[in-house]
């Protein structure tokens, strides 16, 4: 009887956590296709743009940084 229960309830725990995972990994796919990637590519582009004047080579390659720390956040 008492075997039993405590199988149903790991069994109970295994379902929950695989259940949290696989939210948790929808919700990564989701902030990286609709935050990291768009955010990632204006900080891109907006580096490109900063690099073409002597003045803002600087905040260019910082922008260049943003982006790549933004993209590859979850390595």
């Amino acid at each position: 009887m008492f075997s039993t229960i405590l199988l149903i309830l790991v069994v109970i725990i295994f379902i929950i956590a695989f259940v949290f995972s696989a939210a948790g990994l929808l919700l990564r796919i989701l902030y990286f296709l609709c935050i990291a990637l768009p955010f990632s590519i204006l900080l891109g582009a907006l580096g490109i743009v900063l690099c073409c004047t002597i003045i803002g080579i600087p905040l260019g390659l910082a922008c260049f940084r943003g982006a790549g720390s933004l993209f590859f956040s979850f390595l």
